[in-house]
């Protein structure tokens, strides 16, 4: 990725800056265009997007001349890049299957905690009202995007993993549009879900994830890494994220957290009100039943003090001692899965957990 290499070699602060404000100003003119193509066929108000996407894209591929951005749009989504390697997303997903618990407390507490840091982001899903209003539905949607990732085992086009990472660059099509139409929305905040948003949620679900899970105990190898970083590169390929924001490396990856974190990691009032409504709506009910003081002092332990602080957490050292215990049980599994026969097991196991966990846990019905 020699745009990012090269400013991180210069040390400019003002030729990167310069680069992601330009960043702040690009959203998706494939899909945008591919969502403006599915309004004109007719979808209902509260269709499916992805119905409607696929129904445009046959049509237009039974009359081959026609113009489609939605069959431009599911090409460009199923194009592998001589880049992508999916054996090697393989212990990525080995990974979270086998830590389901300490793979959903990070993602929840510490990458979704950490990305409402994102000070102009932040101010997108305080507007669209679904983290503010309705945070169980988001959780929800959140954890079904990383099931069929870690699940998948590696996101082929045509799975359904892929289907539903396409889906959800759909939707974001559709809220970037709305966003613009209204009145509360300043456009000197960059387009809404811009290319550095795109960036910034790829380093949650790869580089903050990752840290959260040694946060957690979990031992992570750099192989480990390389997988995580290999899938979520080829996942924002899907997504449309700008190639140039696709970084080859963990190293370029740690640059690029440097750099959009100097900009953007600054919890604001929406932040704080998104992440006070996290752990509102998670306190004391399924799938964790941990009471609201557990759930800060976790997401204290993978965000940092700082954020936490500035998202209005309390500290309680009765409950950073009770989690404390969190890192012997991720080493006791890590233990266990280098005896023969009980790795495979494992992720049999967890996929089931999270599963439960999240279609029941998440869904108010209480687990077993």
């Amino acid at each position: 990725m020699g745009a990012l290499s090269s400013f991180h070699a210069s040390g400019s602060r003002v030729d990167v800056d310069a680069w992601l404000d330009e960043k702040r100003l690009v959203g998706d003119p494939l899909a945008d265009a591919a969502a403006r193509e599915i309004v004109a066929s007719g979808m209902p108000r509260g269709g499916d997007p992805m119905i409607a996407f696929e129904a445009c894209a046959r049509n237009a591929n039974a009359n081959a001349h026609a113009s489609s951005a939605c069959r431009e749009l599911l090409r460009a989504a199923e194009h592998v890049p001589e880049w992508v390697s999916f054996p090697k997303m393989l212990r990525a997903s080995e990974l979270g299957l086998r830590h389901p618990v300490q793979s959903g407390l990070a993602l929840l507490l510490g990458s979704l905690v950490e990305s409402y840091a994102s000070a102009h982001a932040a101010k997108v899903l305080i507007r669209s009202g679904e983290l503010a209003t309705n945070t169980v539905k988001r959780l929800r949607d959140t954890t079904a995007f990383v099931m069929h990732i870690a699940s998948s085992r590696g996101v082929r086009p045509g799975s359904v993993a892929h289907r539903h990472v396409l889906k959800v660059r759909l939707i974001h099509a559709f809220v970037r549009a709305g966003m613009q139409k209204r009145s509360d929305f300043d456009p000197a905040w960059g387009l809404p879900i811009n290319q550095e948003d795109y960036a910034t949620t790829l380093l949650m679900f790869c580089h903050v994830y990752l840290r959260g899970l040694r946060a957690l105990g979990v031992h992570v190898t750099e192989t480990d890494e390389a997988s995580v970083h290999h899938l979520y590169r080829w996942v924002g390929h899907v997504m449309g994220v700008d190639p140039e924001l696709l970084t080859e490396s963990r190293d370029e990856e740690r640059a690029l957290y440097e750099l959009i974190g100097r900009r953007q990691a600054r919890p604001s009032a929406d932040g704080r009100a998104l992440a006070q409504s996290l752990i509102s709506e998670m306190a004391s009910r399924p799938p964790l039943f941990l009471p609201a003081g557990a759930l800060e002092a976790i997401s204290r332990t993978i965000v940092g003090d700082a954020l936490a602080d500035g998202f209005g957490f309390g500290r309680s050292e009765a409950w950073n001692r009770t989690i404390s215990a969190l890192p012997w049980l991720s080493r006791a599994q890590d233990a266990l899965s280098i005896v023969p026969g009980v790795g495979p097991a494992s992720e049999i196991v967890g996929e089931r957990l999270a599963r439960v966990m999240a279609e029941r846990g998440l869904a108010g019905r209480r687990s077993s």
